[in-house]
């Protein structure tokens, strides 16, 4: 038991040491799957598998894991291409191309319990990890002037999931489980927004400035996630189904922000605004509940069909960070819409020791705007959709697979800003659409490697 604690231990600060990623999935619910199956499979396996990532996807389906094994998937490659079509309202395309090693999954099938009923299984994996960035500067003639406009934005989230679960066989067809999650989460948002208006010639005079800046840096560690599982193993049918709470019981909760905004609309105004500095202070994170369902159609002998089908709750709008001066207040607000995500997954033997993969998932976004922040905030609202592909190969004890996944989105997106009209508002606030082309590939690499046969070999010899 001490043993195992050490390796789960070691495990995690070498999942913490990595490098951060660049993925645009700031606001997505099923940007990453996990485990050898579940990124080939897109997810859908909610109704069991023997896979060692049902402490994720149903740990009521650890008693299909017969065998004792380590399942790894530590980096996956991946390269994300994403255009703009004029999204700052001067008609410019800007491409950003982001290669990335993102942090995914080690799981454990354990054997602590000698009861043949009782599945236990434990798992560190990686639930978000992403940056995204952005830098533009540009120079506009309006009229007899000209308009300077400089953007900088970074938005940053870590998140860690260390969980245990066990399941229990009530009779041959039916299991329940539950897995206890620890999450360690870390948020860090910045933007800066600045505009001057100059004579076109003949002086360096500023006629009208706009400068606003804000940065924050959320931190709330060891959180608590449940989930729960049910699941029907039949001959021609499986079915499972879980329930995932919000995220609860955070012991710290702090936070530190700097914010301030500088108006001169005109040379006659005078410069008016305000700002705001806090450390440690006080804040709130949700997280939704969420419901899923799966289905596994087993056709013939040597293929299945998955199904999953999961929903996620609606976080009503709430205060991030509320802070009473002595003459303003300070609020961060955030919100999210109900979303369902849908997943297929396909599974072919071809031979004893090589098998056919597939999926297909989408990816909905679940931002929602909300009023009444001191700062608007800005993350991508497109939606994105999933195929992948890939191979699994035994040899011997190993288990090996290897394959792609592919996510698209041509959707429509909110401007950063128009720097073609002075903005005195806020950044984020033209009320305007822009074009997204949004790709993303990713190898898929992982390896598995089952403890009892080498055991047994071992002994043997």
């Amino acid at each position: 038991m001490h043993a195992l604690f050490r390796a789960l231990m070691l495990l995690l600060l070498a999942l913490v040491g990595l490098r951060q990623t660049y993925a645009q999935n700031d606001a997505h619910y099923s940007a990453t799957q996990f485990g050898l199956k579940g990124m080939l499979m897109s997810g859908a396996l909610v109704a069991g598998d023997d896979d060692g990532s049902m402490t994720f996807y149903n740990p009521a389906a650890l008693g299909y894991v017969r065998a004792r094994a380590i399942d790894i998937a530590l980096l996956v490659p991946s390269f994300e291409i994403t255009q703009f079509k004029n999204a700052f309202g001067d008609q410019s395309k800007d491409s950003e191309l982001d290669f990335q090693m993102i942090p995914n999954l080690i799981s454990f099938k354990l054997s602590l319990i000698k009861n043949p009923k009782v599945g236990m299984g434990a798992a560190v994996l990686y639930k978000n990890n992403y940056e995204n960035f952005l830098q533009y500067q540009s120079s506009v003639e309006v009229g007899d002037n000209v308009l300077n406009s400089d953007i900088q934005y970074r938005n940053r989230k870590k998140e860690v999931w260390v969980g245990l679960g066990i399941s229990y066989a009530l009779n041959p067809n039916f299991n329940i489980g539950l897995t206890q999650f620890v999450t360690f989460r870390r948020s860090i948002y910045s933007h800066q927004f600045s505009q001057t208006i100059i004579p076109n010639v003949g002086s360096t005079t500023i006629l009208g400035l706009v400068d606003q800046q804000f940065n924050t840096d959320l931190k709330t560690h060891f959180g608590l996630v449940n989930k729960l599982g049910i699941s029907y193993k039949g001959k021609k049918l499986d079915i499972g189904f879980t329930l995932t709470t919000p995220t609860y019981g955070y012991p710290v909760r702090n936070g530190d922000y700097q914010y301030k905004s500088f108006i001169q609309a005109t040379e006659d105004d005078a410069l008016s605004g305000e700002a705001f500095t806090q450390e440690k202070e006080k804040v709130v994170l949700k997280t939704p509940f969420s419901t899923a369902f799966g289905m596994t159609v087993k056709l013939k002998n040597f293929s299945t069909i998955n199904f999953t089908t999961e929903y996620f709750g609606k976080i009503k709008s709430y205060d991030v960070i509320h802070k009473i001066e002595a003459i303003d207040t300070f609020t961060i607000k955030e919100a999210a819409k109900q979303v369902i995500n849908v997943a297929m997954g396909w599974e072919i033997k071809l031979s004893d020791n090589f098998y056919y993969l597939g999926g297909f998932r989408t990816d909905f976004n679940f931002s929602q705007s909300v009023e009444g922040s001191t700062a608007q905030l800005f993350v991508s609202k497109f939606n994105i959709y999933h195929i992948s592909n890939g191979i699994i190969v035994w040899l011997k004890n190993n288990k090996f697979t290897v394959g792609l996944d592919y996510g698209f989105s041509f959707d429509k997106q909110e401007q950063f800003v128009d720097v073609t009209n002075f903005n005195t508002n806020s950044l984020l606030n033209s009320g305007k659409k822009t074009n997204v082309n949004y790709q993303s590939f990713a190898l898929l690499i992982t390896y598995g490697f089952l403890l009892d046969n080498f055991k047994k070999k071992a002994a043997n010899q």
